[in-house]
């Protein structure tokens, strides 16, 4: 059940994404792109990045991406993987030996060509998803501590070579990963695999990096040069770490660096709506220039700069909201049900024919006609004078005439039927169906209603059917107290006819056997009936406590469920980090309520028990759970999401669930300004640039912000102006038209590799390393450059 709800939340954030996306023109690339992984290490953001593309872009479907590893890759749709050649070295050695094979395997190289050549013709089929197709950019993106990022350089110009022979301008921007928390314990190797990257990445980003090698290889084993003559390999350099600029490790901080890289790249990429000139505010608004963001983190400097972001959101909290309408909408309707009402138990009884006039129409049912009894006086007697008769007990006499003839007569005739037919009565089913008809069914009554009733409770009627069964028991000891004190009484005593003085011996036989027949069976009759009332009465009890059990289980079931959702819920809104899920079970409690109050005025109060909802409450009694849990979350899909409450604008839902509170605990209401100024520096907290620099050596820091949010949006009119008297930063807003949050990216530029602490801290593994015979490189790199 639990897998049932998080698929429903789940589900219901996709489809509001997808509606938020969905004929968005700003979140669509203006000209190709394509991603190229490099290493293994690099196969989560692969994945990540595919995913976060192919739900943000319109036009993701025309976005390729390739992949060079070695043991590991991804199936996913428009993936092109390589594998590398897989050296036997030890570590000491590898990432060496990896660069050689490289370039003695002439078969593999010509593979890597073949792959290139279908990219850049699958993207060339796909020409007509962008508004230019003059220019493409190639996204490099790899793991520093990968040993597969030997090949940088090779991988990277290669696939410029040949995507030049089909666009005019091909851009390299490279997005490196750095992971500083040590899963593994190899900190020292995985931090000197990393300096030696940065250290050839440092060269490879010099005014006079020059290129050239045999990598182009024909069908016909033709090799061509691979030239790269006097310039830096990419335009931009982004380092992205696991620790943000404040020394701070978050768990979280890979994820948002692969939303910073699909981001970055719809930044650069993106396709300019002429609509957005059009806005309001839209003066102030300034748009993203790379050409100009190169020149400021360059500015005053001959090192080679490198750039870095933050990024940060405030959504709204979908999954939470959907883990919270269920859990309300199940608790509402449950407590509804619970409302158990008083009434008469005669009624009650009457209801379920358990009163005692149903009771005795049952039982006469059951007996056979008590005429029938005139069948005893067709059975053979034997000789026995009267004078004989009198001095017997009426025990003796019924011996003397028919042995035990009238006896076996009696059960044949009388009991054994009495006791087929209460066999064939099916007391269960048929309380089954009259506890549906009358009361689970019944708008007035209810499940709850049946449980309560059916039990020993003061307000049940088990009760009032024991009671009949020690009323029952008290007539048929009276009864059979009395027939045995009958047949104890002489013969003669009896009030019967006994003639006169003419009156012939036979004649008195045939009186005394007439009133016997009638007196002490017409009894027997009697009790035959009170026997069988006591077993329909000890047959419906037992009928009575397996129905109370049965939806006991399930009335534990269903309180079982309701503490499963609340606690989902909970656990959904301890996952919020940002301080923005707050009020979320008062707001929307409230909101549940009152969407269905509403549904219920148009569509009549009983709708939820159509079948394509919950179904009858019979129904909702006799299903498993998961099932009738899907029916909820149907009602919540089709019903409570889609309404008006669940549309409103990011802003607007936050400020009402931010004072829902406010009436009940007589604090002072929260205003619009204040709200956005927790929303501003939320989101400034939590956009810290993803590197740590030392602020004592860096000496030029350029930075650029940001928002991906709705232009006309009024927080985005009150972040615009909130700083702008004292802003030493470039502020920009990237309109979409969306409801469902805020995104904000900052970047910052201009450090250098020297200014990164993780290059401080970890040459010292690397010179010893290399001290030790670690041979990192494909060929010597230019030494000491930081």
């Amino acid at each position: 059940m639990r897998e049932l709800v998080n698929q429903f939340a789940h589900d219901y954030v996709l489809d509001l994404e997808r509606r938020v996306y969905s004929g968005d023109e700003q979140r669509r690339l203006n000209n190709p792109v394509v991603f190229l992984f490099v290493g293994d290490k690099s196969l989560e953001a692969l994945v990540a990045i595919h995913e976060l593309n192919r739900r943000k872009w319109s036009n993701s479907a025309s976005v390729a991406y390739v992949h060079a590893y070695t043991a590991e890759t991804s199936e996913r749709e428009h993936v092109y993987s390589f594998r590398l050649p897989r050296p036997d070295a030890d570590k000491k050695t590898i990432r060496k030996e990896l660069h050689q094979q490289f370039y003695q395997d002439e078969a593999g190289r010509y593979e890597l060509n073949r792959l290139y050549r279908q990219v850049s013709s699958w993207i060339g089929e796909h020409g007509t998803a962008f508004a230019s197709f003059q220019k493409i950019n190639i996204a490099v993106v790899t793991r520093v501590d990968d040993v597969s990022n030997v090949l940088l350089p090779e991988l990277t110009l290669l696939a410029k070579s040949i995507f030049q022979e089909s666009f005019k301008n091909v851009q390299i921007d490279l997005y490196a990963l750095i992971k500083e928390k040590s899963e593994s314990g190899e900190f020292g190797y995985a931090a000197s695999l990393g300096i030696s990257f940065l250290q050839e990445l440092d060269r490879y980003q010099n005014a006079d990096f020059t290129f050239r090698a045999d990598l182009q290889v024909t069908e016909d084993k033709i090799k061509l040069p691979v030239e790269h003559a006097g310039g830096p390999l990419f335009s931009l350099a982004y380092l992205l770490g696991d620790k943000n600029e404040r020394g701070v490790l978050s768990a979280s901080s890979m994820k948002e660096n692969y939303e910073l890289i699909s981001n970055l790249n719809l930044l650069k990429n993106r396709q300019y709506n002429l609509q957005e000139s059009e806005l309001p505010f839209s003066g102030k608004n300034e748009g993203y220039n790379e050409a100009q963001f190169i020149r400021n983190i360059m500015s005053g400097t001959t090192k080679n700069a490198y750039a870095s972001a933050g990024f940060a959101k405030v959504s709204r909290p979908s999954k939470q909201i959907a883990f919270t309408v269920l859990a309300a909408y199940y608790s509402q309707f449950l407590h509804r049900l619970q409302k158990v009402a008083t009434a008469d138990k005669r009624d009650i009884l009457a209801l379920l024919a358990l009163d005692a006039a149903s009771l005795q129409k049952k039982v006469i049912g059951m007996l056979p006609e008590e005429s029938r009894l005139e069948g005893l006086h067709s059975l053979m007697s034997d000789r026995v004078s009267f004078g004989e008769l009198k001095e017997m007990t009426l025990q003796e006499a019924e011996e003397a005439l028919y042995r035990d003839g009238s006896q076996r007569f009696f059960v044949s005739h009388f009991v054994q039927p009495a006791l087929e037919r209460l066999a064939e009565q099916r007391i269960g089913d048929q309380l089954s169906a009259l506890l549906n008809r009358n009361v689970i069914e019944n708008e007035a009554y209810g499940f709850y209603h049946a449980y309560t009733w059916t039990s020993d409770s003061e307000q049940g009627i088990a009760g009032e059917l024991h009671r009949l069964v020690k009323d029952t028991n008290r007539q048929l000891d009276a009864a059979k107290a009395e027939l045995a004190d009958v047949y104890r009484q002489r013969a003669w005593e009896q009030p019967f006819k006994k003639g006169g003085l003419f009156t012939s011996d036979k004649e008195r036989v045939k009186s005394f056997i007439r009133y016997f027949f009638e007196y002490v069976y017409g009894k027997k009759y009697e009790i035959l009936g009170l026997e069988i009332q006591l077993q329909l009465l000890q047959q419906q009890i037992g009928a009575l406590e397996e129905i109370h059990a049965r939806i006991g289980k399930k009335i534990v079931e269903l309180n079982e469920t309701e503490r499963l959702l609340h606690a989902l819920a909970q656990e959904s809104l301890s996952e919020t980090t940002d301080g923005f899920g707050k009020n979320m079970k008062e707001y929307y409690t409230g909101v549940v309520a009152a969407v269905m109050q509403e549904q219920e005025a148009k569509r009549g109060q009983r709708f939820v028990f159509e079948d394509r909802f919950l179904g009858s409450p019979v129904r909702m009694l006799t299903s498993s759970m998961s099932e009738l849990i899907s029916r909820f979350i149907e009602v919540c899909r089709s019903v409570i999401l889609p309404s008006e409450p669940f549309q409103l604008l990011f802003e607007e839902e936050l400020l009402r669930r931010a004072n829902v509170a406010g009436h009940f605990e007589q604090r002072e209401i929260l205003s619009k300004e204040s709200l956005f100024k927790e929303l501003y520096h939320a989101l400034e907290d939590n956009a810290a640039i993803h590197i740590e620099v030392f602020h004592y050596a860096q000496k030029h820091r350029y930075e650029e912000t940001y928002f991906f949010a709705d232009f006309s949006s009024e927080f985005i009119r009150f972040a615009f102006d909130y700083d702008k008297g004292t802003r030493t930063y470039k502020l920009g807003c990237i309109h979409e038209k969306r409801s469902s949050g805020i995104e904000k990216m900052k970047l910052m530029g201009g450090f250098h590799m020297d200014d990164l602490m993780y290059v401080r801290n970890g040459r010292k593994y690397y010179d010893s390393y290399v001290a030790n015979g670690y041979q990192f490189h494909g060929e010597t790199p230019e030494r000491d450059r930081f």
